[in-house]
């Protein structure tokens, strides 16, 4: 988490100094880099702002996962206001309780191995969760099998960004290792099965 979190205000910091935005240069500075000190929350959110405006968590968007939030929130039907109230509410509640955890969270240390099989799915342009910092992981890890899966015109949300490539790797890549469980179309599911 620290790694990826200094890796995501150094780029924020180089791309707002490429697009000369001064108020991001001014600001990021005068907040310096992680691990931030007094309101580290305002800090944290500060810098995850500019970084969706240059394109760091949705390739591309100058408003980031926010824009995938607020619409789902505004179409379905599945929310009624106190809901859609209560999601924000919820992400700032998680942030003050998690985040200090989460910042102590090393899965170089931590998780070196797992006896499973592994796929790390990385936006080429996540600076949210730096991919550098992904693929670096990935290389330290020790699976059966593993693969890590580019997303080439995606950054933090490749779900969203790249729909049919991301369903097609789950149905092509993950399914059939779940292919004893798992039934496609009335049958087992088999390796090579394919999305049409």
């Amino acid at each position: 988490m620290t790694e990826g979190e200094a890796a995501s205000y150094r780029w924020t910091l180089e791309e707002a100094r490429r697009r000369n935005h001064r108020g991001a240069i001014r600001a990021l500075a005068k907040m310096g880099p992680p691990p931030y000190t007094g309101d580290w929350q305002r800090k944290t959110i500060t810098e995850r702002q500019f970084m969706a405006r240059f394109g760091g968590e949705i390739h591309g968007s100058r408003v980031g996962a926010m824009g995938i939030v607020l619409r789902s929130l505004l179409v379905s039907h599945e929310y009624d206001l106190v809901d859609r109230i209560n999601v924000f509410r919820g992400l700032l509640g998680s942030m003050k309780v998690l985040w200090p955890q989460l910042l102590k969270v090393n899965m170089f240390d931590s998780v070196p191995e797992l006896k499973v099989p592994v796929f790390i799915v990385a936006g080429r342009f996540d600076h949210e969760v730096p991919s550098e910092v992904a693929a670096k992981y990935f290389d330290a890890l020790r699976a059966p099998s593993k693969e890590l899966v580019w997303f080439e015109r995606s950054a933090h949300m490749p779900q969203f960004e790249e729909p049919e490539l991301f369903t097609r790797m789950m149905v092509e890549k993950v399914l059939p290792l779940t292919a004893p469980r798992i039934r496609l179309q009335g049958r087992p599911a088999r390796a090579g099965d394919r999305l049409h």
